[in-house]
């Protein structure tokens, strides 16, 4: 029994590793690319609409 408690133990404390590491650069490199494609696309449109 105490080990498969120390094993959730691991698994819990892994699983907030991976949350405050792997996520916000994920969300981060994410959000980058959304903003960098709205610049371009707003971009984009600025350069069409002119005459």
């Amino acid at each position: 029994m105490g080990a498969l408690r120390s094993t959730t133990a691991i698994g819990i404390i892994g699983a907030a590793i991976v949350a405050q590491v792997i996520l916000p650069a994920t969300l981060d490199l994410f959000l980058s690319v959304a903003l960098a494609g709205a610049a371009g696309w707003a971009g984009f449109q600025a350069g069409r609409s002119r005459p």
